[in-house]
């Protein structure tokens, strides 16, 4: 976002002020007298960026540099200001003469400003006279001269001078001797292209920072007396490059030499060409330009620095560029005024390889003890990166225990099943003495328990899991104070299937020893646990400090490790080395620093060095202990824990919805008697097919309870008084429309005789309307009434796929001050401990990460390019922060069934105020196996009843193809008015919910929509990112297909390949992957094109 400067103006009468200061100042004659012949034209102060700026207009030729002393003294005698501009004009014109007499070393650094890498060349070289109007530029230097010219510096001084003094002069760059020059007709011949430099492609492309000599092997190359390369061939003169082979790591342009030594991205210089970088993609987008050419722009990073670089290419040959991809990358440097930074305009791409860290251990460690991102506002790892290392690694088994909470698992188990790795499902808890469990309200009674001791929690049995999620529901829902707490009775009471290892130094083994309990003390908490942790020194280094009457050196951390291998040894306890993972690699600890200097920690840059250890690692850290014990701690005794634990599933693998008695007949039963309410019986044979095939499905899938229960929700609203919206994929269900649960027909567009003696039907199987609204109007030849006019033309695929079994999603919208009424009716049919609010996991957004990153930065006077502060920002987002609740979601457990055996419960944010209690799983992650009821508050039908009640029309009564009130979406007529009456705006739908923004009015106004279809239409390319923008908009702006031409819902989709012959299979799954943004298969392809 662009942020406008406040500017305060400050009266030139000022001057004298100033001038009184600037006599008293210790500054040369010469710099006193050529502010005193200044007249002050405007002063200004910027108080963000705490810069003054003074307008000048001198009656003599000035240079900058007699102010300089003026601007040094204006700065020290002003602390709050950090930039003191002074802006000169002069009474005489400027001439060339006085430019290179007087102006010169304001020329070059001009400059030098905008093209900083000519700084090595520009100020030696010699500016000199040809004529009046024409000014040459001298250097000695091949190299130097061609890089000036490359840089366009004679350009840019014509533009500079022309704009700054109003001088029209010619400059012309010269070499000392040149052979090819001819001055007096100022021409000069270039003997080598700019990217025709001796480099790192077949085609001579090369890297600027490294230069070849005799040996052939890579050099860095000095400036700015750079290694003279042979002057290259002309382009024409130069073989042309085979065309690489399809395996040789080739993604974009041609192959790369691979003895070429990449920069290193914060070395890079402006201007410079053929550089060599590689690094991690770290986002990459394509799009289509205008001219009909793709876009790609794509950021590496080397994990120092960031550059986006960009590629322009026929379509159909732009590079497949996604993050996480290794590349080596050779192209040039240039400021990019879009990106407002560097970028690299690139010229190839090729594979690279990521050096990844090893673990060479024959026999590999286990870790008990990590936290991912769940670990709220703390923990930086991504749980599936997590498992990938551990498995490329050859880890067995590893384990999560996050502080608290289990909402990781989910995600934990499905990486592990994916990764062949055994999962742990743990947690690190908050123990206290039952003493204080009741405490909830300390501060306010003045009584300040003891901070909690941390414990680690791992589940061995399916019991153990049972129980750790009641422990983690207790914790939030009975216990909580600051933290989850668990007092030690609850602890024991749910041990079963659980073991307890003593954690951190915040656990309640290290904090006795330090606190100096006596043997028995000592002896009783380690007869507690089923195993104690030791952890690396280097975890436990900010002890020093925070315990130096206890812990004064490293030593002492040594000595507190050999005291707990040896209590082990005592009491015959398994010791084992963890390592307290809070981010993977060491270079992730900068996102870990960012967010704790967000939330204001102290101490920021001497955080615990807390990534994951290789087995090796480990054993060196715990070397002190001497080689078998290391070997012990490190390896021997956490596979032993591991063996202890079974290969568990965090929750049930198969559906467990709730079951209403004679769900299946209900809905049976009803679904044809309302059918044929309307039909008659028999039923039409287009009615009838379409109705047995979605019965079968739902009943045989046992989706007939979920039916029925949309069915009584509905009902009640309505009995109630207030209209329900059904939302979603439900309106494709005819079934849901016969057990009105929808007001959708999903049937092709028909006429029907609402004549009970007549109903008469007429079906359009292959019509190009997408809607029976749009039907023209029709008298009934049966009866000659008015023929009702319906159906949507829409699959029933689209809500349970074509094999019936994917799970159905009734989103309803009910009025807002009716939802709390429906959301209890829920309870009552299904009991209040059945029912909870579906829960969500508030993260770090990338919006916030990028603030922390911006804070971090700015602390610390640091400043880092956009794309290097985007690569740090997408390090820190994805945090948990906090939890929370679906807007209208509530999860059903099926009765007889305890929430524990699929989520803990907790508050949302942990505030019990509000009395609602959610899923502790984000609902996502149980969606598909529970039944999830989307019961959503909405303005709508609260309008809507209002409306009905104030006007004592039926809403029921009205049509929906309507001339007057279509007319509304394309103008204002029926209402009237004018614009002008209106401040502009040109069409009637300000007042009509999803119509009334000024992007979808303008999408109106471009497309005049006179149907009902095309409303659908719209309404369909006005959700989502870039649906109309860039997108259907720029074919139906070119003529190149009309609005009932574009896809604007899925629906499209499938209906064109069915009505094209398709299989109903493949038609489903191209609707999907496309839907689900996972493009095209091969098979899928090429069967579109049979």
């Amino acid at each position: 976002m662009n942020h406008k400067k406040t500017k305060i103006s400050i009266s030139p009468k000022s001057k004298d002020k100033i001038l009184e200061h600037i006599n008293r100042c210790s500054i040369s004659e010469e710099s006193k007298t050529a502010i005193m012949n200044c007249d002050f034209q405007k002063i200004e102060y910027f108080p963000e960026y705490r810069e003054i700026s003074i307008r000048l207009r001198s009656a003599e030729i000035t240079s900058s540099r007699d102010f300089q002393p003026v601007i040094t003294y204006f700065k020290k005698m002003l602390p709050g200001i950090d930039s003191v501009n002074f802006d000169i004009s002069f009474e005489k014109p400027v001439t060339a003469e006085l430019v290179i007499s007087r102006l010169w070393e304001d020329v070059v650094a001009y400059i030098i400003k905008f093209s900083p890498s000519c700084q090595v060349w520009l100020p030696g070289c010699a500016a000199s006279l040809l004529n009046e109007s024409t000014i040459r530029i001298e250097t000695s230097d091949e190299t130097g001269f061609y890089t000036l010219k490359d840089r366009g510096v004679d350009k840019n001084i014509e533009k500079y001078l022309l704009d700054k003094y109003g001088l029209a002069c010619r400059v012309f760059i010269d070499k000392s001797n040149y052979k090819n020059e001819k001055i007096d007709g100022f021409e000069y011949k270039d003997p080598v292209e700019p990217n025709q430099t001796n480099g790192a492609s077949h085609e001579n492309r090369g890297a600027v920072p490294v230069s070849t000599i005799n040996n052939g092997s890579p050099s860095p190359a000095k400036a700015p007396a750079p290694v003279q390369p042979p002057k290259p061939a002309p382009a024409a003169a130069r073989p042309e490059a085979p065309p690489a082979p399809a395996d040789d790591g080739v993604i974009f342009g041609k192959k790369i030499r691979d003895n070429i030594k990449p920069s290193k991205i914060t070395t890079l210089l402006e201007e410079a060409k053929n550089v060599l970088i590689e690094g991690i993609v770290i986002s990459a987008d394509s799009r289509t330009l205008k001219s009909g050419k793709i876009l790609t722009a794509f950021s590496v990073s080397d994990l120092n620095d960031t550059i986006v670089c960009k590629i322009f290419s026929e379509a159909g040959k732009n590079p497949k560029l996604e993050p996480g991809k290794v590349v080596r990358v050779c192209g040039n440097i240039k400021f990019d005024t879009f990106e407002k930074d560097m970028i690299m305009m690139v010229n190839d791409v090729n594979k690279g390889e990521l050096k990844k860290r090893q673990d060479k251990a024959e026999r590999k460690r286990v870790e008990l003890h990590a936290h991912s991102k769940m670990s709220a506002l703390d923990g930086m790892t991504d749980i599936t990166e997590f498992v990938k290392l551990a498995s490329y690694w050859g880890h067995k088994s590893v384990a999560l225990t996050d502080h608290g909470v289990v909402q990781g698992f989910p995600e934990f188990y499905e990486a592990a099943k994916k990764n062949n790795i055994k999962p742990i499902f743990g947690m690190e808890g908050y123990l206290i003495d039952d003493s204080y469990a009741g405490v909830t309200k300390g501060d306010k009674l003045k009584i300040k328990p003891p901070s909690p001791y941390h414990i680690i929690i791992l589940a061995t049995n399916y019991t153990g899991l049972k129980n750790l999620y009641r422990l983690v529901s207790a914790s939030h829902i009975d216990y909580y104070y600051k933290k989850p707490r668990l007092p030690r009775s609850k602890l024991l009471e749910l041990r079963e299937g659980i073991l307890l290892g003593t954690a951190c130094e915040a656990g309640e083994l290290i904090r006795g020893i330090l606190a100096g309990k006596t043997d028995a003390e000592i002896e009783e908490i380690v007869n507690f646990y089923d195993y104690l942790e030791v952890q690396p020194i280097r975890n436990n280094n900010f002890m020093i400090e925070k315990f130096n009457d206890k812990i004064s050196s490293a030593d002492d951390l040594i000595v507190l490790n050999k005291k707990i291998y040896e209590l082990g040894q005592k009491y015959e306890k398994p010791v084992c080395a963890t390592s307290d993972m809070h981010y993977l690699n060491p270079e992730d600890a900068i996102y870990r620093k960012i967010l704790f200097a967000g939330q204001k920690y102290q101490d920021v840059e001497n955080a615990c060095e807390l990534y994951f250890p290789t087995t090796d690692e480990m054993l060196a850290e715990f070397s002190h202990l001497g080689e078998d014990a290391a070997r012990e701690v490190v390896i021997e005794n956490p596979y032993k824990i591991s063996e202890m634990i079974e290969s568990l599933v965090p929750t049930p693998r198969e559906n467990a919805f709730p079951e209403m008695e004679g769900a299946d007949e209900k809905i049976r039963t009803m679904s044809y008697a309302n059918a044929e309410e309307i039909y008659a019986s028999p039923l039409p044979p287009t009615v009838q097919k379409r109705l047995d095939y979605e019965l079968n499905c739902i009943i045989k899938n046992g989706f007939s309870t979920l039916y029925l229960i949309a069915h009584e929700l509905v009902k009640k609203s309505l009995e109630d008084g207030y209209i329900v919206g059904s939302r979603g994929s439900v309106g494709s269900s005819l079934a849901a429309t016969f057990t009105n649960i929808t007001e959708v027909n999903p049937l092709p567009p028909h006429y029907i005789c609402r004549k009970k003696e007549c109903r008469y039907s007429e079906f359009f199987e292959d019509s190009a309307l997408n809607s029976g609204y749009d039907l023209p109007d029709k008298i009934c030849p049966k009866c000659g009434a008015p023929l009702k006019k319906d159906g949507h033309k829409i699959p029933f695929e689209v809500f349970l796929g074509f094999e019936g079994d994917k799970t159905p999603d009734i989103d309803l919208n009910f009025s807002g001050e009716y939802q709390p009424t429906i959301h209890k009716y829920t309870e009552v049919i299904f009991g209040e401990k059945q029912v909870f609010r579906a829960g969500t996991i508030s993260t770090i957004a990338d919006k916030t990460a990028f603030g922390f990153v911006k804070t971090y930065l700015d602390e610390r006077q640091m400043t880092r390019r956009p794309a290097e502060m985007n690569r740090l920002s997408i390090g820190c987002s994805g945090v948990k922060r906090t939890t929370g609740q679906h807007p209208g979601g509530v999860m059903i457990i099926p009765k007889g069934r305890d929430v524990h055996e699929f989520t803990p419960i907790n508050y949302p944010a942990n505030d019990r105020s509000g009395g609602t209690i959610t899923t502790h799983f984000d609902y996502n992650a149980i969606d598909k196996k529970l039944l999830k009821l989307d019961l959503l508050g909405h303005d709508d039908p609260t309008f809507i009843k209002m409306l009905q009640d104030f006007t004592g029309v039926n809403v029921y009564e009205i049509p929906f193809d309507d001339r007057k009130t279509l007319s509304l979406f394309s103008g204002l007529s029926a209402l009237g008015i004018s614009s002008d009456d209106i401040n502009g705006v040109r069409t009637g739908t300000l007042g009509i919910p999803e119509f009334g923004t000024s992007f979808v009015r303008g999408m109106l106004e471009e497309t005049l929509p006179k149907s009902f279809g095309e409303l659908v239409r719209i309404s369909g390319f006005s959700h989502g990112t870039d649906v109309w923008l860039n997108n259907a908009q720029s074919y139906i702006k070119s003529g190149e297909a009309q609005l009932t031409e574009t896809i604007s819902v899925r629906d499209d989709i499938i209906n064109y390949l069915i009505e094209h012959k398709m299989p109903n299979k493949i038609s489903f799954d191209i609707m999907e992957n496309v839907r689900k943004g996972k493009g095209l298969k091969p098979d899928m392809v090429e069967a579109m094109r049979q």
